[in-house]
């Protein structure tokens, strides 16, 4: 039989005493989720702001021509967007604010990269584009009614 290597054997050697100080009798202790409450109007605040600089942002690279692909236009905006919102976690001290974003702005997103490209938003539609934005909402409703996010109504009491 072969004899195994020696960085195979301290692997397994560390993997072993990190298993045994975590017997299966043995319960974790994790600190609890970080209290930073936001109220409600900051978490719209954030989101309507995040909408108008990603439109503002949209008009102005199409405007001057800044970016010709529509790939790369919308993934500019959602940078843009993104910033937005990851500028107000980090002024609100909550990092939670950015979970809706997730399925917010993919179906806004395709709904717009469909506008830009050929036939706009109102031309003819190809099966696959119905299929793709039609998932993309479905998902993001089926979201939002299944693990409702309490920002809206209530604002943030604690950090995720």
């Amino acid at each position: 039989m072969a004899q195994l290597p020696p960085l195979v054997i301290g692997i397994a050697s560390l993997y072993q005493a990190a298993n045994m100080t975590h017997a299966a009798d043995t319960k974790l202790s994790l600190p609890p989720a970080p209290v930073r409450p936001v109220p409600a109007s900051q978490c719209y605040l954030a989101y309507a702001a995040a909408l108008l600089v990603g439109a503002l942002s949209w008009w102005v690279i199409q405007d001057r021509a800044l970016i010709d692909d529509p790939f790369w236009i919308g993934f500019a905006v959602t940078c843009a967007s993104t910033i937005v919102i990851w500028v107000f976690s980090i002024a609100n001290g909550n990092s939670s604010i950015y979970d809706p974003y997730w399925v917010i702005a993919p179906p806004i997103l395709a709904l717009a990269l469909k506008a830009t490209g050929g036939g706009g938003l109102l031309g003819e539609w190809s099966a696959r584009q119905v299929c793709i934005v039609a998932c993309l909402w479905i998902w993001g409703i089926r979201y939002h009614t299944m693990y409702s996010w309490t920002g809206w109504r209530t604002g943030l009491v604690h950090e995720d």
